[in-house]
């Protein structure tokens, strides 16, 4: 297979051009990955899963053991939703995490076969343009069902072989969507590349971000960077969290040992200051004992925000929020392009 450029006619950004597979166009068209139903029903579900998982947090106050989550629950919700015969009662509950559970497994296994039929279409002709859609609606998925491994931790340390074959569906999830993403790096946010040319999104095939890359330009490599790192970072984060032994280990390698090493390191200033004789030095040990019990107090405030579920909800929020934007983006400047072309 051979991917040929061809400009076609002058925009006010340079020159407009697609790249062809053996003479052949993209679908400029296909609705079934970028139909507008279908965008709306997974950013719809993505948004409507964002929502149970909230729902969840504040009716699971009884349950909840970090003080970042338990503070914050106690301003938003009315106090007598604290008590145990109130919202924390076993049916919430239980019903809170069906419906969270039904939705989770809806977004891996929506990723998984959006991203599988997407590859099974790169030799017949998938756009550049609906393969970032695809992209994108994994991203979604991915970021959703992540968010639910952690607001069903309690659910799923109860069922460890329930969480293990969740974990290997995401694990097979994010691996399709790291070789999708990579990619897409010679298509940057503004479709504009080297030598004054605009390449078509939606009359490129996506095959061509595998072969004849030269003819796209660049390759953008800090936003893949970034998007690998936060797919990467949050996976393992989740895995960690999900299992009671390697969230037991983490707990005591990054919260219990530097605690302990900070304390060690205070009681050698306390004796420090006590032979000290001379003013200065006296100040200078304080100092130094200040800026420890400092360091530590910010250390385990943010050690506890990132154990915590709220952080998780503002993940989420933020990861979907971004890829809102990303998809109107990618929509209108396809659409731009596209009339532009005059096909």
């Amino acid at each position: 297979m051979i991917c040929t450029a061809t400009s076609y006619g002058k925009i006010p950004t340079g020159w407009n051009t697609s790249i062809e597979v053996n003479g052949v166009k993209a679908v400029a068209d296909d609705p079934d990955i970028a139909g507008i139903g279908v965008t709306i029903g997974f950013m719809l579900s993505a948004y409507v899963t964002l929502l149970l998982v909230i729902i969840h947090y504040l009716f699971n106050y009884q349950d909840t053991q970090n003080p970042i989550d338990r503070a914050w629950i106690r301003i938003l919700t009315p106090k007598a939703w604290n008590s145990p015969q109130g919202r924390s009662s076993k049916k919430w509950t239980q019903a809170l995490e069906s419906a969270v559970l039904m939705y989770s497994d809806t977004q891996v296994l929506t990723g998984i076969a959006i991203l599988l039929g997407a590859y099974s279409q790169l030799r017949r002709g998938i756009s550049v343009y609906h393969w970032q859609v695809t992209v994108q609606l994994a991203w979604f998925s991915s970021m959703t069902h992540l968010t639910t491994l952690t607001s069903l931790r309690a659910y799923f340390r109860e069922r460890p072989m329930m969480a293990r074959w969740r974990v290997s569906f995401m694990g097979v999830t994010l691996l399709l969507l790291a070789i999708a993403l990579v990619p897409t790096g010679y298509v940057n946010f503004s479709n504009s590349f080297e030598n004054d040319v605009v390449v078509d999104t939606k009359l490129t095939p996506a095959v061509c971000l595998y072969l004849n890359r030269h003819l796209l330009g660049s390759f953008n490599m800090a936003p893949i960077a970034l998007s690998l790192s936060i797919l990467l970072t949050s996976y393992v984060t989740r895995v960690v969290k999900l299992f009671t032994p390697l969230s037991d280990r983490a707990h005591k390698r990054l919260r219990i040992k530097p605690g302990n090493i900070v304390k060690d390191c205070f009681d050698r200033t306390e004796i420090g200051r006590a032979e000290s004789s001379g003013v200065v030095e006296k100040i200078a040990w304080i100092s130094l004992q200040y800026f420890l019990m400092l360091s530590y107090v910010l250390f385990k405030a943010i050690y506890e925000i990132g154990e915590s579920m709220l952080w998780e909800i503002i993940w989420l929020v933020t990861a979907l929020v971004w890829g809102t934007l990303r998809l109107i983006s990618l929509r209108l400047q396809a659409d731009t392009d596209y009339n532009a072309s005059g096909e």
